[in-house]
């Protein structure tokens, strides 16, 4: 760019003769010089991969905005959850129904839509399907199981109250595992509830509250699983 001011200001004395002083010579090198200024400019904000930039017919230069911020301080929290923190969501809580059976979500509403409800009477299970199968859940009678193949997590109970045999508790098939950040509780790998009259080994022993009896060693918390909220045994 330099060796082109030189080469033109050269073309410029020639055709203006004797008739140049200096003053018109500075002006010209002057110029030169501005106009490299502008192009190193242009070059070194290009080299950044962010901004998009444009040399205006005046010399300027224009973000164009195309670029996408990507410094450690941009948010990337997701929004929040029925009320909860950002992070966490809404903490899990006991649902205690002891007039009625499990609660049931993602059943189908007569309109078409969803409903989440309990299902009645007592004794009564409910039966949420996997998404891919495209099933609504449903409540269905003691003695009507649900249906196969179809990825079902069948909950009998979610409660003392919900297991109509004598000295009967709640059990979970499945895990509890504790979120490290939030500090609150979920299922893993839940398969369902039973009705027994002791949990089998591995199982989740379900509880009302807080102030249930749990075995030796565990307390009663509130977990989440499949949009259920209910108490379970843990150490």
């Amino acid at each position: 760019m330099a060796d082109y001011a030189r080469r033109k200001a050269a073309v410029l004395l020639k055709s203006k003769g004797p008739v140049m002083n200096n003053k018109t010579i500075a002006w010209v090198f002057f110029g030169g010089s501005l106009v490299m200024s502008a192009a190193l400019g242009v070059v070194a904000c290009s080299s950044d991969s962010n901004v998009n930039v444009v040399p205006g017919p005046d010399g300027s230069v224009k973000d164009t905005g195309g670029g996408q911020d990507t410094s450690s301080n941009a948010d990337t929290s997701p929004p929040p959850n029925d009320g909860g923190s950002a992070e966490c969501g809404k903490a899990p809580t006991f649902h205690q129904t002891p007039d009625a059976g499990p609660f049931c979500p993602f059943q189908q509403a007569a309109d078409g839509g969803a409903l989440f409800g309990d299902c009645n009477p007592v004794g009564s299970h409910c039966c949420i399907y996997s998404q891919k199968s495209g099933l609504p859940s449903s409540c269905n009678a003691s003695n009507s199981a649900c249906t196969v193949d179809a990825g079902a997590t069948d909950f009998q109970c979610e409660e003392t109250a919900d297991c109509v045999g004598n000295n009967q508790v709640c059990c979970l098939s499945g895990s509890l595992a504790k979120d490290p950040s939030c500090g609150t509780y979920f299922g893993s790998k839940v398969n369902g509830t039973t009705c027994r009259s002791a949990c089998m080994q591995g199982e989740v022993q379900i509880c009302d509250n807080a102030q249930s009896t749990c075995p030796m060693g565990q307390t009663c918390q509130p977990f989440k699983t499949k949009a259920v909220e209910m108490g379970g045994c843990t150490n």
